[in-house]
């Protein structure tokens, strides 16, 4: 994981994870960042819409582990990718998602590396708890797309 550049790369080690653990592959996604902010006592990750069949990374935590803790940073986005990415595939409870994303993260990992302590508790991190979806639902996005997200699906050059 230290060795990943870039959001996609990421991602697919996400989808090499999934397979091998839950036997999971769920293909054509596509990723969008934006910025919903943060509040004071609770903060929105990322969200998975099933409609458009996209994740959305919100953009200001994802920046505050950039700046605040760079060593994390890819640890964070393996744990928000693998939790929406298990979204789209079908685990829509939350609570079952954040026990497969448990799952996952230690059985691919160990249970002592930084990501698997993670994400047993995500409140450590930033010290806030993660709020709820529907509290966004009124605010518009402005969307920034990831090119190349889903990379390892393409099969044709364009």
């Amino acid at each position: 994981m230290e060795n990943a550049k870039s959001i996609p790369d990421i991602f697919e080690l996400v989808k090499k994870a999934a397979k091998k653990i839950l036997n999971i592959d769920h293909a054509g996604l596509m990723l969008g960042i934006s910025d919903l902010g943060m509040r004071k006592d609770a903060f929105i990750g990322a969200f998975y819409s099933l409609n458009s069949n996209m994740i959305i990374i919100n953009k200001s935590p994802l920046n505050m582990v950039k700046q605040h803790n760079p060593g994390m940073y890819n640890n964070y986005l393996f744990h928000i990718l693998l939790h929406e990415y298990l979204h789209s595939a079908g685990f829509y409870d939350e609570a079952e998602c954040r026990k497969m994303t448990v799952l996952v993260s230690q059985e691919a990992f160990g249970k002592e590396h930084p990501l698997a302590k993670f994400s047993l508790d995500t409140e450590s991190l930033f010290g806030l708890g993660y709020g709820r979806i529907d509290e966004y639902k009124e605010q518009d996005l402005d969307i920034e797309f990831v090119l190349g997200f889903d990379k390892g699906n393409l099969s044709y050059i364009g």
